[in-house]
């Protein structure tokens, strides 16, 4: 067929959202903390996913992410 992409015989193709693209991540990049013998929570539960339609979205986006282990020290009072 004319348009269809092939997927070749005994194979399935996958869908890969956002969410399970992430999931991965997490998932490989835990197992390698494992690996190395690291042991805790490396993970939140979740994600929150938005997408950045602004010049001035993205500088409020990078300002809270740069600003989040700042904020982690205070919450855990090491700052």
């Amino acid at each position: 067929m004319i348009g269809r992409p092939h997927t070749p015989k005994g194979h399935r193709r996958v869908a890969f959202s956002l969410g399970r693209i992430v999931g991965a991540l997490k998932s490989s990049a835990a197992n390698q903390c494992r690996k190395a013998g690291l042991d805790g929570k490396l993970w939140q539960r979740g994600y929150y996913e938005h997408v950045i339609r602004s010049v001035q979205d993205y500088r409020e986006t990078w300002e809270y992410i740069d600003g989040n282990p700042a904020r982690w020290l205070d919450k855990h009072g090491l700052s």
